[in-house]
């Protein structure tokens, strides 16, 4: 019951703060605000996670004007894919990352976040992680987790982190990878 009564109150500071966004720019007169969202996720299911999560945010806020970008994280290893991401990650309101990684990222994940990080207003927007993590074992420390806090610091945004524990599968290794 703690649980639950812990994520209702997680979403409810969510979609407050991400609705006090759309005072943070100002509109023309009768205009609706747009939101900019930003999302790096490492693979497709991770993106399907981050959609819904996205969709539910913004919709308890009550925000109805949406810009989103997405962002595979392996493309960013494109200098092409890394430009547009940088410069939408530079002017977003909303900068979301799904991964299942727990150990770091790539290196052309530090290149985007080293690009945008310095060029943004101080205390302009969030920072939301969507971390999908192996069941817990005791304590494992998650450097990717860390990272993203540190970002959210530097950059004086509000770190929002929802979790996800995936249950753990053994390897069948009569299985050939491909």
């Amino acid at each position: 019951m703690e649980g639950r009564s812990n994520k209702t109150a997680q979403k409810i500071i969510i979609q407050n703060r991400v609705a006090a966004l759309r005072s943070q720019t100002p509109a023309a007169p009768g205009a609706a605000r747009v939101v900019n969202v930003t999302v790096v996720y490492e693979d497709a299911a991770a993106r399907d996670w981050a959609k819904g999560a996205c969709e539910e945010m913004l919709a308890g806020a009550g925000v109805k004007e949406v810009q989103s970008t997405w962002w595979r994280l392996d493309g960013l290893s494109d200098p092409a894919v890394l430009a547009g991401a940088v410069s939408k990650a530079m002017r977003a309101d909303v900068i979301m990352v799904a991964i299942r990684a727990t150990e770091g990222f790539p290196l052309p994940f530090y290149v985007w976040v080293g690009s945008w990080l310095p060029h943004r207003l101080k205390g302009k927007g969030e920072l939301v992680a969507l971390v999908a993590a192996p069941k817990a074992r005791g304590f494992c420390r998650n450097r990717a987790l860390e990272y993203l806090r540190a970002v959210a610091q530097r950059a004086g945004m509000p770190f929002l982190l929802k979790e996800l524990i995936l249950a753990f599968v053994a390897r069948d290794d009569s299985e050939e990878e491909s």
